[in-house]
């Protein structure tokens, strides 16, 4: 068997098996994307091959609920290959309804995995939350979320992941179906992540009737969150239902939990 023989036919199987990869559907994401989030996020009407489709996304409650929600117009998504200081991918996300411009992500290897996202912005309406089903389809919130990622980079060395990063949310004219009232108020949520892959985050009230303050933890499997919330006293009748389905009822006040 010549040398020359052994090298086409390698260089055939290279090539075929590359061109199968490069076309596979970006449809093998929908199982993926559904597993993962634990039955709440569906892919729909999804095109192209894997590395640059397009989809809509729907926000589901879950096994036995009829709750579904569909967030307006398509997400898209590009991979392509880079060069920063060494071979890297680049992974951009066009949202109209959420991102503004793009959401980048570089993924490279040097002494280790190394990612970063790009500083990125945007917006988006609370509305489809509903469509997760229990509480959200009980506080059938409305307002709009705007969000900030800033500095954000982690990576992946000796089996310990690190990340760096602060992101912002601010919910402006937050309302509830549940409330008389409206809106109930606007609130921040600051994200900071540490260098062990865990994050501190804080709920604080900017303006509203409805104050809300807390602290939690993410530790990477599990969120965790206590806080309060309260009224005016001038608006404690108009909001003692909704308070007492956020939590559990403490004299005026309503204690937060989660995890």
């Amino acid at each position: 068997m010549s040398r020359s023989w052994v090298a086409a036919t390698t260089g055939a199987i290279v090539a075929t098996a590359t061109t199968l990869a490069l076309a596979w559907p970006a449809r093998w994401l929908d199982s993926w994307v559904w597993q993962a989030s634990g039955q709440r996020v569906q892919m729909q009407q999804t095109q192209g091959p894997w590395w640059s489709g397009r989809t809509r996304l729907a926000l589901w409650g879950g096994d036995g609920s009829r709750d579904v929600a569909r967030i307006p117009g398509e997400l898209a998504w590009r991979i392509s290959p880079h060069w920063d200081q060494g071979p890297s991918l680049v992974l951009r996300v066009w949202a109209p309804c959420c991102v503004n411009d793009q959401l980048h992500v570089t993924v490279s290897w040097s002494s280790g995995w190394e990612w970063r996202i790009r500083d990125a912005h945007g917006q988006f309406d609370l509305t489809p939350l509903r469509g997760l089903g229990t509480p959200w389809n009980t506080l059938n919130l409305s307002g709009i979320a705007s969000w900030r990622i800033d500095g954000t980079r982690g990576m992946w060395r000796d089996g310990v992941p690190e990340v760096q990063g602060r992101w912002r949310v601010e919910l402006n004219r937050l309302s509830s179906d549940v409330s008389t009232l409206a809106p109930l108020g606007n609130y921040t949520v600051d994200w900071q992540w540490r260098k062990n892959a865990s994050a501190d985050w804080r709920l604080q009230t900017q303006t509203g009737v409805l104050q809300m303050a807390g602290q939690g933890q993410w530790s990477g499997r599990r969120l965790r969150f206590r806080g309060e919330a309260s009224s005016s006293p001038e608006s404690a009748a108009a909001l003692s239902n909704l308070l007492n389905i956020m939590g559990r009822r403490q004299g005026e006040k309503t204690i937060l939990s989660i995890g």
